[in-house]
């Protein structure tokens, strides 16, 4: 669905303005195929960043009609004046999404377009001045980007717009897409306090291995697959951005950093041993001096706990006096629940093993994974960051049982235990049971 018109040239009310324009004057276009910036002279995925496979406008056209499987697409340096808005999957129910049309509204005049998926929308026009900014805003689903991006041209037909106009992007940026801050720890040789982790660099790797998990909810590559350099598995997770490497090295390095930051308790000498270890390690680390210190701090910046620290403890005293009322009623919307907010939001539940069910303390309601799912529909759990983004989990189930930063509480069964106070734990043949009473409020009758 398109909600655009066409904009006509003014000078001309017969000729439709072309709001590619400014874009076609600048010799940085190349091919796209599958989401890989693709040489437009051979059609093989190339480093969109070299300025040898560049393109004009007309030479483009020539090498698109040659590879017609391949799309067109257009790389933003820094010596360009065009900013690049892509805000993904904002289509809903055939409409654009009020937050998507708002923040368009943002960039006034500038050319717009829908994406190629059709459910997402882009904005590119010039920057009245240029200002630091980040790039991604995970929770609203919206990337911006001057420089060090290559853009996927979306559906030229939906167009409308001009990429000559220039904006003040300042106010967009004040509020989507602030400049990222990070502490930078001093190069540390012991972990943190609050670490209890395990000090045995082949028991650590052994255990690190056979975590199932990717990051905290899945969705990339497994420690395992990092670790041994599954080629085949990282190509498909991080995805090469030049004909050399099988994948994007840099992203799956920082990947393992970020884990073993987690699981070494930010030590930096130890993450950078480690790494040294791994079927990671390649040329660049040694002839590159400074790249592997700086990923290991770059990942020890971003991690925000670490192995240990955060172990639950399972609730052994009676619950609030409203137990059992009902959950309170929440906005719908996209909501990105950080750590802090998922304790508070999976504050009542507990993880029934034997039958794969999450239990509600305040009611004794159980729910399967498709339930639990459901239940907690329209929320977002955030993540591990990685080198480039913050992972999200829109399936609450797997927030809950599988979540690595934060060890919700989990039982092996249920008992009915109504001498003991609701909630209660005991421990009976090394295995925990979760006391399954609830009280119910006395009847008043009329």
């Amino acid at each position: 669905m398109n909600n655009f018109e066409p904009i006509l040239d003014s000078t001309s009310p017969d000729a439709v303005y072309d709001p590619y324009s400014e874009l076609k004057k600048y010799p940085q276009w190349i091919l796209h195929r599958d989401k890989l910036p693709c040489n437009p002279h051979t059609g093989l995925v190339c480093d969109a960043h070299d300025p040898g496979v560049w393109m004009s406008w007309e030479q483009v056209q020539a090498a698109h009609a040659q590879f017609p499987g391949h799309g067109l697409a257009f790389v933003l340096q820094k010596n360009d004046p065009f900013f690049f808005l892509d805000i993904d999957k904002c289509l809903i129910n055939d409409q654009w999404s009020p937050g998507a049309l708002s923040t368009l509204a943002m960039v006034p005049g500038a050319m717009n377009e829908v994406s190629i998926s059709g459910t997402g929308l882009h904005a590119i026009g010039r920057y009245s001045e240029r200002v630091e900014h980040s790039c991604k805003n995970t929770g609203n689903a919206m990337e911006f980007y001057t420089e060090g991006r290559f853009v996927a041209i979306g559906n030229m037909a939906t167009a409308t717009g001009s990429s000559a106009t220039v904006v003040d992007v300042r106010p967009l940026v004040d509020m989507y897409f602030p400049p990222s801050r990070e502490l930078d720890m001093p190069w540390s040789t012991v972990p943190v306090a609050e670490w209890k982790g395990i000090e045995d660099d082949n028991q650590l790797i052994e255990r690190m291995v056979k975590t199932q998990g990717s990051g905290v909810f899945g969705g990339k590559a497994t420690i395992a697959q990092l670790w041994y350099n599954d080629e085949a598995a990282l190509a498909k997770c991080y995805p090469a951005q030049n004909e050399r490497d099988p994948y994007d090295r840099s992203s799956a390095d920082a990947a393992l950093a970020f884990h073993l930051a987690f699981h070494t308790g930010k030590n930096h000498q130890r993450i950078f041993e480690l790494m040294w270890k791994s079927g990671l390690r390649r040329e660049k680390w040694q002839s590159h001096k400074s790249y592997l210190a700086m990923t290991v701090s770059s990942a020890v910046n971003k991690c925000t706990a670490v192995y240990g620290a955060q172990q639950v403890e399972l609730r052994t005293e009676p619950l609030p006096a409203d137990l059992g009322g009902s959950p309170v009623v929440r906005e719908r919307g996209i909501t990105v629940i950080g750590l802090d907010q998922m304790k508070k939001v999976f504050e009542p539940f507990v993880y029934i093993s034997r039958s794969h069910e999450v239990f509600d303390l305040r009611n004794g309601a159980r729910y399967g994974p498709a339930q639990f799912k459901a239940t907690m529909g329209g929320l977002r759990f955030m993540g591990e960051p990685t080198a480039k983004s913050v992972k999200e989990e829109t399936n609450a189930f797997l927030a809950f049982t599988e979540n690595t930063l934060y060890e919700f509480p989990k039982v092996w069964d249920l008992e009915f235990m109504p001498d003991k106070p609701p909630g209660t734990v005991i421990q009976k043949d090394k295995f925990l049971y979760l006391n399954s009473y609830i009280p119910r409020p006395p009847i008043t009758r009329k």
